[in-house]
């Protein structure tokens, strides 16, 4: 009686799979679609990328990429942003986690808990409502345009939620142990 009951579920059960891996395939194809647009323009010439942007390329500009190459000085700006992100992550890996060891297993709670909701409050306040003051900071302390005011940015922004997190992960191996 039991074999019956699978052999019935079987067809049924390879139905419901080609379904949900054809919903799922269209669902990919939905997502890649904006990426094989950006590949066929970048492979086309320019009065083709403006007439037909979504069509096959009629004829492949490879040169095309030598040229983006050339003007934007890849180099330079690639040399750029490891600079900028390795000094940022090494400041917020550093920073923060000494600060999140000294919030999470500090004796004085009332002025640590003060502090840990200062950093939260850099969580919750918006982008947007720092950014006039953030633009007159650095541009009186002549940091924009270079990559020191980049970095010192980066590791402002994002070592709130890196307190948070590591505050925390020490919490947890604190009750832990």
């Amino acid at each position: 009686m039991r074999e019956t009951r699978k052999h019935r579920r079987a067809p049924r059960r390879r139905l419901q799979d080609i379904l949900i891996m054809a919903i799922m395939s269209f669902c990919v194809l939905i997502i890649l679609y904006p990426f094989f647009i950006m590949l066929f323009v970048s492979v086309k010439s320019t009065k083709e990328a403006l007439i037909s942007p979504s069509s096959l390329p009629t004829e492949f500009h490879w040169e095309n990429f030598v040229i983006a190459w050339q003007k934007m000085n890849f180099l330079n700006v690639f040399k750029n942003s490891v600079f900028v992100t390795s000094l940022s992550l090494i400041g917020i890996i550093i920073l923060s986690g000494l600060a999140a060891y000294i919030i999470a297993w500090s004796k004085y709670t009332r002025f640590y808990n003060f502090l840990y909701l200062f950093f939260l409050c850099g969580i919750m306040i918006p982008f947007y409502t720092s950014l006039v003051p953030l633009v007159k900071l650095m541009t009186a302390l002549g940091l924009t345009n270079s990559r020191v005011g980049m970095t010192l940015y980066y590791c402002g922004r994002n070592m709130p939620m890196a307190v948070f997190l590591y505050t925390g992960f020490i919490r947890g191996i604190k009750e832990r142990y």
